[in-house]
């Protein structure tokens, strides 16, 4: 009651009795001093504002106001990085670009980092209508007056504005614009767009590889390696605190590497900022708060990672290179420059520039054709490969410091697989040592091609053309041909392969043998004229219709394009363009490019088989056999070919089974040494350590893809190939000469071309040899001079154009010898003769310079067309002579002694010289020793006699005795008949 009362008495003080009427005036002298001021303030503040919105009103006067969709269509521009994939779908990585994104959906997103970038970037978005009024006053003022900046001024909206629509420069009329911008944004978009554009717009510094990173997904990926809906609260909250300062906060150097850690504390701590406001906005509890502080972040930083261009560097480049380029063709052609593009270097550098900008920019998914498991097993192959060769030293003058510089440069490597029917690329070594040389030895560096090229310029082009088959005759003789650039005679690449005379096709193939296909190319370009036609349909460009170009000085080619022109042959002659994208997507799953693979007919599918059957030669019996001790399956039908450059600085392997087709090279790259010519590789295994690296690179890429490159299939014949045997001289159907001769050989045809007239190379007759050369006998030619056996018809001979009249064209320099044609062949039956045809010049001269050597007699060879001689003997030095025997050599076995000998030379007509001077063989005797002689014999013979009649009488005696015997025993009987029959005696004594 009391306290009421008081109260009462108090307010009764102020309203009544003299204190109103005191204080009245005052209080109105108050008022109208402070209802002036207050009137003065709001004119003041009235005309402020505006100043303040009529400034504003200038600043933005500019700014063009867009609809809905065209913000819409700025505001979801932002960069995406695009992904290159392996074939069949199997990611490798991002395109290098200035930026590395992934774009995500905001559900995608954990909830703990949107609630730590919303306490940290914007705590009123929920509410705001783009812009926080206060926050803007409190910048300003922080900008005005020097203060520490606590909290930045931006909302997300606001920030989204600045990185999309915006550009980054400082000023109070962008700052404007992005104010009057982030409103509008607010009427169009929903708060839930706005923070999903954010999430996926905003830097966050760098990741493990050194890339920059932006949007939550990349920025989880590249520092943690988690996806953003893994993270965790120290996580979130270290990202979240990223934005402010992103390269100052950041763990990750240039490099890529790990900061020290005083250098990651500034991170750690605006982290620990982060925390503070989530708590504070009641977004995490006290105790979280604490867990997280005495978290281990640091341990959650991943390691370095590789990037694409670190782990599959060659792969980045080659597909960056080829997707701009096919990006760039489809904008020149989509507005209408497609012809400009491809002939205007400017047009193309500014369509390229657009593509590698929408390469980088778009998003877009890059799908190749690059098989992952063969493509990794080639680099392991590569980095394990210990048969290169010798590292060699060189040294040259820096062009740049004038110093004397010495440079290691090791043997250099490239390989590239294709799939024959598609010509997709499916593997590739692009060298050994990217940071050591960044070029493409598979793809990009060209080299001289060596006998790789034989099959592709001249081998096939000579079959197409009707020319040659496999089993075709060529000549292997040395020859000088002039054209322009001088003459030009080469030799056959391996020193002890000499020059073999006559050659199938064939075997010139297998043994890589120059002379035959530079011959036959020299045909080839005066008969057809543009062979290079050829080349140009297989993807191969710059070439010449120069004959030496055969030999693969020219035009260079990568394994790449060596690689393709050889699968035109497995593809029945169809040339397939090789090709490494396959599809490009973009980021809506729409299809920009798909390859589309195109076939241009180059040779005919009879000659394609021919010349594929000619190559699996090479590698059964030819310079390419040693593969067979290498492959892991020897059984594959493979059929390829070696190649040499010159000096031996490149060597070359293609081969094709009927699947796939492989390529390697093998050289040196570098600068020349002043002093001495181009690195080369070592002659002694130079083929044998290509070979080798292929032959390895196979039996890999068997491990992984077995029935893709160890087909058991062989290749196809087609329909046109028959097998035919013929006569090696001609190419024509065997005559029975020609099997007498044993020159019957068999392979296989182009039907149209099969040999169809039976041959009619060789003739018989009667021949004769002079001065070692053997010509036709005449019908004066004595018989006993000739030799009968089989020779090659003369016709024959000049319809080929061999001897010594033989010219093709004006370039040819030196007739084609037919000895050397066929002297160093099989062909010991066949008798030779020259194609002169020799006048008649005489009797020729006698011969001289006889002497004996035991029973031998020599002499010199006479003057003349001598054919032969005759030997005559005499048993007087000058008496009359009487021929004994005849020869075709100059010396004469003798058949006795004590006789004079002479010589006498014939001529191809039958003419006989005279007599050469005599020689005596032995010794010969004069009449009075031949008369005592006589006397000797007479006596020798009359004791002989004598001799014989005493041995006569004895014999006689003996045959007296015996008669006696047989008178007695006669007498007795007599006697006995006379007594008996009465008998006188004296008939008996006339009887005696």
């Amino acid at each position: 009651m009391s306290h009421n009362n008081s109260k009462n008495r108090f307010l009764a003080f102020f309203q009544g009795g003299k204190f109103p009427k005191i204080n009245r005036i005052s209080l109105d002298i108050v008022w109208n001093v402070a209802l002036f001021f207050l009137i003065i303030g709001l004119i003041a503040a009235f005309f402020a504002g505006g100043l303040g919105l009529g400034y504003m009103a200038s600043l933005v006067e500019d700014v063009e106001v867009s609809e809905a969709e065209e913000m819409e269509q700025m505001v979801y521009n932002y960069e995406e990085t695009s992904d290159i994939y392996f074939a069949n779908d199997v990611y490798l990585g991002p395109v290098r670009g200035d930026i590395h994104r992934e774009e995500i959906e905001t559900e995608h997103v954990a909830d703990v980092f949107i609630d730590a970038l919303i306490a940290t970037e914007d705590e009123y978005f929920e509410e705001h209508d783009g812009i926080v009024p206060k926050a803007i006053m409190r910048a300003l003022y922080q900008e005005f007056t020097g203060a520490a900046t606590q909290t930045g001024g931006s909302t997300l909206t606001q920030q989204l504005v600045k990185n999309q629509i915006l550009s980054d420069e400082v000023s109070f009329e962008r700052k404007a614009e992005e104010i009057f911008i982030a409103l509008r944004m607010e009427n169009f978009f929903e708060k839930e767009d706005i923070l999903e554009a954010y999430l996926n717009v905003v830097p966050f510094g760098r990741d493990s590889t050194g890339r920059n990173v932006a949007g939550i997904q990349a920025a989880a990926q590249g520092i943690f390696d988690v996806d953003a809906d893994e993270l965790n609260l120290p996580q979130a909250a270290y990202i979240a605190g990223l934005p402010q300062s992103p390269y100052a906060y950041t763990p990750y150097g240039v490099g890529g590497t790990i900061k020290e850690e005083e250098q990651l504390q500034p991170g750690l701590n605006r982290m620990q900022t982060v925390l503070n406001r989530m708590l504070s906005a009641e977004k995490i509890s006290e105790e979280e708060y604490e867990e997280a502080l005495e978290y281990d972040l640091v341990g959650d930083f991943t390691d370095k990672r590789e990037s694409i261009r670190d782990e599959y560097p060659w792969v980045g480049d080659e597909v960056e290179k080829r997707a701009t380029e096919i990006l760039a063709e489809k904008l020149a052609e989509e507005a209408g420059d497609l012809e400009e593009y491809q002939n205007v270097g400017a047009t193309e550098s500014h369509y390229e520039d657009l593509a590698r900008h929408q390469l980088r920019h778009d998003g877009l998914e890059i799908h190749t054709t690059i098989n992952k498991d063969i493509h990794d097993r080639f680099q392991e192959i590569k980095n394990a490969y210990e048969n290169y060769g010798t590292t060699q030293t060189i040294r040259y003058e820096d062009p740049d410091t004038g110093e004397r510089v010495e440079e290691e440069v090791p043997v250099e490597a490239g390989a590239l697989m294709m799939e024959n029917n598609t010509g997709a690329i499916l593997g590739f070594v692009g060298g050994r040592d990217f940071e050591r040389r960044e070029v493409n030895n598979a793809t990009r560096d060209t080299r001289p091609p060596g006998s790789t090229m034989k099959p592709l310029f001249g081998y096939a082009v000579g079959m197409e053309l009707g020319m040659i088959q496999p089993g075709s005759p060529l000549l292997d003789v040395s020859f000088e041909y002039h054209a322009s650039g001088g003459p030009w005679s080469p030799t056959n690449f391996i020193d002890y392969s000499q020059p073999s005379g006559l050659v199938d096709a064939r075997s010139a193939l297998a043994d890589s043998d120059n002379i035959p296909i530079a011959r036959l190319m020299i045909n080839i370009i005066e008969q057809d004229g543009n062979p290079t036609r050829f080349l140009d349909g297989m993807g191969i460009s710059g070439g010449e219709n120069v004959p030496s170009n055969v030999l693969g000085g020219s035009p260079y080619l990568t394994v790449e394009e060596n690689v393709a022109a050889y699968a035109t042959f497995t593809n029945e002659g169809n040339y397939v363009e090789p090709y490494m994208i396959d599809k490009i997507v973009n980021r809506d799953g729409e299809t920009l490019y798909e390859h589309e693979p195109e076939e241009e007919e180059v040779f005919s599918p009879q000659t394609s088989y021919l010349m594929i059957d000619m190559m699996r030669d090479v590698i059964n019996n030819g310079t390419a056999t040693s593969i067979n001790n290498f492959l892991n399956n020897p059984g594959v039908d493979w059929a390829g070919k070696t190649g040499t450059s010159d000096n031996f600085e490149d060597a070359w392997f293609v081969a094709s089974n009927p699947n796939i087709t492989v390529g390697t090279w093998m050289g040196y790259y570098g600068h020349n040494d002043e002093n001495r010519a181009q690195l080369t590789l070592n002659q002694d295994n130079y083929s044998s350590n290509n070979l080798r690296f292929w032959s390895e690179l196979v039996n890999g890429a068997a491990d992984v893809e077995s029935d893709l490159v160890t087909p058991s299939d062989r290749f196809s014949t087609p329909g046109g190939i028959v097998s035919r045997s013929y006569c090696a001289l001609s190419g024509n159907l065997p005559s029975d000469m020609c099997e007498e001769l044993g020159l019957v050989q068999t392979d296989l045809f182009n039907i149209e071309h099969a040999p169809s007239e039976e041959d009619d190379s060789f003739t018989t007759g009667r021949f004769v040899e002079i001065d070692g050369e053997r010509f036709a006998a005449v019908e004066e030619t004595p018989e006993e001079f000739t030799s009968e056996g089989m020779s090659i018809d003369q016709d024959f001979i000049d319809q080929l154009g061999w001897g010594s009249t033989y010219r093709l064209g004006s370039g040819w320099s030196n007739p084609v010898d037919i000895e050397d044609v066929l002297g160093s062949g099989d062909w010991s039956d066949l008798m030779i003769a020259s194609d002169d045809e020799l006048e008649d010049d005489g009797t020729p001269d006698s011969p001289s310079n006889l002497s004996t050597s035991g029973s031998t007699l020599t002499w010199s060879q006479a003057d003349g067309q001598v054919i032969g001689y005759r030997i005559y003997i005499s048993d007087e030095e000058d008496g009359d002579f009487e021929e004994v025997g005849h020869t075709t050599e100059t010396e004469y076995d003798l058949p006795s002694e004590g006789y004079a000998y002479a010589v006498s030379s014939v001529s191809l007509y039958g003419h006989e010289s005279g007599l050469s001077d005599s020689i005596i063989y032995g010794t010969i005797e004069d009449e009075e020793d031949e008369e005592e002689e006589e006397n000797d014999e007479a006596r020798e013979e009359d004791d002989e006699d004598d001799e014989e009649d005493e041995e006569a009488s004895d014999e006689q005696d003996g045959n007296d005795d015996e008669d006696d015997s047989d008178n007695d025993e006669d007498e007795d009987e007599d006697n006995d008949d006379s007594d008996e029959n009465g008998e006188d005696d004296d008939d008996d004594e006339n009887d005696e």
